[in-house]
């Protein structure tokens, strides 16, 4: 508790990533957290000095699955090729101590 922990994609192509956010589903974990977005496009350009911050707070309790959007048009850096993404990384942040890992059902984009 009170780490960060995560994990990383490594896309097979480059993908094109704007006019699109992604959308993770989890698992409702009963507390609140921060998800930390870090995308790097084929030239190794990244927005990891400032990362897109999602902070979660629980309105339903008794959903099983949250679905967080991620939006990445608006909070991506000027370096950063968005249309060449070929690694997203995700990391969690959570303060409550004794909490349960999360469970990632599903990343999917969803195009506007």
């Amino acid at each position: 508790f009170n780490t960060q922990s995560g994990f990383s994609i490594t896309l097979r192509d480059k993908t094109d990533f704007s006019n699109s956010k992604l959308i993770l589903v989890i698992n409702n974990p009963g507390y609140d957290f921060k998800i930390f977005t870090v995308l790097r496009d084929t030239s190794f350009f990244s927005n990891a000095d400032s990362p897109i911050e999602i902070n979660t707070s629980l309105t339903d309790n008794t959903a099983p699955y949250l679905e967080i959007p991620i939006d990445i048009d608006n909070n991506i850096g000027k370096n950063i090729s968005i249309k060449r993404i070929n690694q997203l990384r995700f990391t969690f942040y959570q303060k409550k101590a004794g909490s349960l890992p999360l469970l990632i059902k599903r990343i999917y984009v969803e195009r506007r």
